[in-house]
């Protein structure tokens, strides 16, 4: 086996156990995040058409994985570049597989826990559903006591299971996955660690991205405006009391004048449909929440590429995390970021690993992307 490449191991669709090995493929792209379910794309020899480990439901692994990530199987297809004819294989996490399931209905859940909502949810519409045949038997339904008290407020209605579950952890900053345990997938909820400066007091040694620290090779920075909002109006017909709220960034001030950017939403809530009604507290936190999680997506994007190691002096998987919090010191910037993926890459031309930064955590700089050295 070439030195690098990683041992693939594929993973049966129903029993969720090694039925066999892969060694010999051309190039791997492994890519694992914190908020959604991650993805891969394989290329193959041919040879692999006829085999029948290789098929559409079926999950690949690899031990460099840091949580345990199975990939499910859901594209197949030959590749000709006229020097050499593979089989190209792609899909998402098995997170993904919540993707199978819709929530019909609307369902309540004011001030409760994020992660409590989290496990409840993959209950209720995948592990243990009350309508049997709706159950996914490969996730184990292992309910975990919460250690996330993040409250989460919000009327569900009709959504997908997968993205009510990445609504949930944007909103809050709680990663999610489904880890392979044998014959099956265990839901986890996880919190990064703060390894900057600014934990107060210091109880994790902090990670720092800087030339200090000999561990940025190389780095460009820009900023964009795009389409961005900084203030939400929200529109609620049918509410009585609070048919229009304005709604902007939490702990800031109402932005006005030319520095005001504002964008709409229109949405539907019926306070006395749940039992005990919304009270006029709980409807207008409802329509906040709801205001800044439009926001969200429209902050001015501000982003770092470059060459980083990540290797030394902080190594990841040792020093920080997925989901962690760092310190970047580059082009005189100063900039807090939250790790929210990883994408390994394996081929004959070597191993490399990207890293990703998200940089909502600082209004001034949300999103940061690294692309490391090994």
């Amino acid at each position: 086996m070439d030195d690098n490449r990683e041992l693939i191991r594929v993973l049966d669709k129903r029993a969720v156990d090694t039925v066999g090995l892969i060694d010999d493929y051309y190039s791997l792209t492994w890519t694992e995040r914190y908020f959604e379910a991650g993805d891969f794309e394989l290329e193959l020899p041919i040879s692999y058409d006829q085999d029948n480990i290789i098929k559409i439901g079926n999950y690949l692994s690899i031990d460099d994985s840091t949580a345990a990530q199975a990939m499910l199987i859901e594209n197949i297809r030959p590749y000709n570049d006229g020097d050499k004819t593979a089989l190209v294989v792609s899909g998402h996490g098995a997170e993904y597989l919540l993707h199978q399931r819709m929530i019909p209905d609307v369902q309540t859940r004011v001030g409760t826990s994020v992660e409590d909502l989290m496990q409840l949810y993959i209950q209720w519409h995948a592990s243990n559903c009350v309508d049997t045949d709706r159950i996914i038997p490969q996730i184990y339904n292992v309910f975990q006591t919460p250690t996330i008290t993040t409250p989460y407020y919000e009327v569900i209605g009709e959504i997908n299971l997968y993205d009510l579950i990445v609504q949930m952890a944007k909103a809050t900053g709680v990663g999610w996955k489904l880890t392979w345990q044998l014959g099956g997938f265990l839901f986890i909820a996880y919190e990064g660690l703060n390894r900057s400066w600014t934990q107060s007091p210091v109880v994790n040694n902090p990670v720092i991205f800087s030339d200090v620290f000999d561990n940025v090779i190389s780095s460009s920075f820009y900023m964009s405006q795009g389409d961005t909002a900084n203030l939400c109006r929200v529109l609620c017909p049918e509410e009585v009391t609070y048919t229009d709220v304005d709604v902007w960034e939490e702990g800031k001030g109402e932005p006005i004048g030319i520095d005001r950017h504002e964008m709409l939403l229109t949405t539907q809530l019926d306070r006395y449909g749940v039992t005990p009604p919304l009270d006029d507290a709980g409807v207008l936190q409802i329509l906040q929440v709801r205001g800044r999680a439009e926001l969200n997506s429209k902050k001015m994007r501000g982003v770092f590429e470059g060459d980083f190691d990540i290797n030394a002096p902080f190594r990841f998987g040792v020093d920080f995390n997925m989901g962690d919090m760092v310190d970047c010191y580059l082009q005189g910037r100063l900039s807090i970021a939250r790790v929210v993926e990883l994408v390994r890459t394996y081929s004959p031309d070597g191993k490399k690993t990207l890293l990703s930064m998200d940089f909502s955590v600082n209004p001034d700089f949300p999103h940061i992307i690294f692309t490391p050295s090994n």
